[in-house]
């Protein structure tokens, strides 16, 4: 009983909070004393540690209470719990958007957009190297690490408009190109 208790209280701070980890601690207090599944003073002491720690807030939150309440199956509840809503609301939006997309004004929406982002994406990597090239203490070798950006890029481009490579794949290749150059 206390796990499906534990679930429904994350559940249920999950779906009612908008705005992130920090909006939900009220009403995170709120549920967990009033469900008897902790004292206002663990409560505290949950929140300071996940505050320090790295990752989303409320997944921290879910697995020290969880864990409190029901060791690691206690964890993995909250943690669901926590989740559920998001991954739900992801679902039926998908699927909303699916008959959204397929409609003739948003067709063309997406068709006057597409560029626009692209220009403001290339806009950044000119003003970047217009930067790198400028700065008076750039030195031979930090110009050089400019070439295979731009060779990536119009290599990159011309063979993804020739549906001969997967975007992912040129992302990865990117990161893994920049990484020896880096080094």
């Amino acid at each position: 009983m206390k796990y499906l208790m534990l679930f429904w209280v994350f559940f249920k701070v999950s779906i009612m909070t908008i705005g992130g980890g920090q909006a939900m601690i009220p009403f995170l207090i709120d549920e967990l004393v009033s469900s008897n599944l902790m004292t206002l003073e663990a409560i505290y002491d949950f929140l300071s540690i996940s505050e320090l720690l790295p990752g989303p807030f409320a997944t921290d939150i879910a697995t020290f209470v969880g864990s409190n309440v029901g060791g690691v199956f206690g964890s993995i509840i909250a943690v669901l719990g926590m989740v559920l809503p998001s991954i739900l609301g992801t679902i039926v939006i998908t699927l909303l958007l699916k008959r959204i997309l397929k409609k003739e004004v948003v067709e063309q929406l997406f068709a006057f957009l597409r560029p626009v982002v692209i220009s403001l994406i290339l806009m950044v990597g000119v003003i970047m190297i217009k930067d790198l090239f400028l700065v008076e203490s750039s030195s031979y070798q930090d110009l050089i690490k400019v070439y295979p950006i731009i060779l990536i890029l119009y290599f990159g481009h011309r063979l993804i408009k020739k549906k001969e490579m997967s975007p992912l794949f040129l992302v990865l290749f990117s990161g893994v190109i920049s990484l020896i150059v880096l080094i």
